[in-house]
């Protein structure tokens, strides 16, 4: 999804005072202006690809960030250790009850290990089960 998407960020605010009640009929009657300008852009585009600016770089990362439930689980309740480990099922179970806490939707069993794995955590069969390798859980006792 990310490669297709690409979000702009629009800060400004009209209210009050501030807002044009009359918007829509100036950009009627700019209409023809406006198609132009959007060809114009179409053309640029197939011609030179899309650029981008420092702003919506920012923007897109830190959407990116804010959306990755499996990033934001790490960031708040784990630490990376090297030697350190978590089993998986307890990982998981950790994993579930955080975003779902957080009101969202936790990725299934599968998606959660395929994302550590993105992010650079591996996985190992011991005796004792499965376990992600170089994460320290801050609150291993509270996820059994």
């Amino acid at each position: 999804m990310w490669r297709r998407l690409v979000p702009l960020p629009f800060e400004a605010k009209f209210l009050g005072d501030a807002a044009d009640v009359d918007l829509e009929t100036k950009l009627m009657a700019e209409l023809p202006g406006i198609l132009q300008m959007l060809l114009r852009g179409a053309q640029a585009y197939a011609k030179n690809g899309l650029g981008t600016c420092k702003a919506v770089q920012d923007y897109y990362r830190k959407l990116k960030e804010s959306s990755d439930s499996v990033a934001a689980w790490i960031k708040h309740c784990c630490r990376q250790q090297r030697g350190a480990s978590i089993p998986a099922s307890k990982a998981f179970n950790h994993y579930e009850r955080f975003t779902r806490q957080a009101k969202r939707k936790p990725l299934t069993n599968v998606e959660f290990k395929q994302r550590l794995k993105k992010l650079g955590f591996d996985s190992k069969r011991r005796s004792s089960g499965i376990v992600f390798l170089g994460l320290f859980l801050f609150d291993a006792e509270a996820s059994t």
